[in-house]
């Protein structure tokens, strides 16, 4: 923490106040490498084998999660051509891999194994990536088709 000292002069007199600033910002990213044995393939080995589009949108969604949720939320309107194309096509392989699973529309559940939310809420986050049943997944095409219709 950076302290920093406020010089407020009042009636002829100095008073000094300080404030705590925190150097470093955002959290850091941690990612998951099965240190305990579960049978998760190593990150690093994933996005190696992941394509192009694939890995742009595993760089967008953890950029934009919620370090406490690890939620991501991609509202197709607000994003250019080149990142509708990245969920378009990437989404299903990241899906595949067990990365990332949709909870509801724009919506994006990180599995926390691999990319670590904040450690207390780690284990409310397996079990909610856990629940989620990756039959009700769909495709964004499913999905837009649903949506045009109501």
């Amino acid at each position: 923490m950076q302290e920093t000292n406020l010089n407020i002069s009042h009636k002829g007199e100095i008073i000094v106040k300080t404030k705590k600033e925190d150097q470093i910002g955002r959290p850091f990213d941690s990612f998951g490498t099965d240190p305990k044995g579960k049978g998760l393939s190593d990150i690093y080995d994933v996005l190696e084998q992941l394509s192009q589009k694939s890995l742009k949108l595993f760089c967008m969604l953890g950029k934009n999660r919620d370090f406490n949720t690890n939620e991501v939320v991609l509202i197709r309107k607000e994003l250019s051509k080149d990142e509708v194309s990245a969920l378009n096509k990437g989404y299903k392989q990241l899906e595949d891999f067990n990365i990332v699973k949709r909870i509801r529309y724009e919506t994006y559940l990180i599995n926390p194994d691999y990319i670590i939310p904040k450690t207390s809420n780690l284990k409310a986050i397996r079990a909610k990536y856990k629940e989620q049943n990756t039959s009700k997944s769909m495709t964004i095409d499913e999905i837009l088709q649903e949506s045009a219709n109501t």
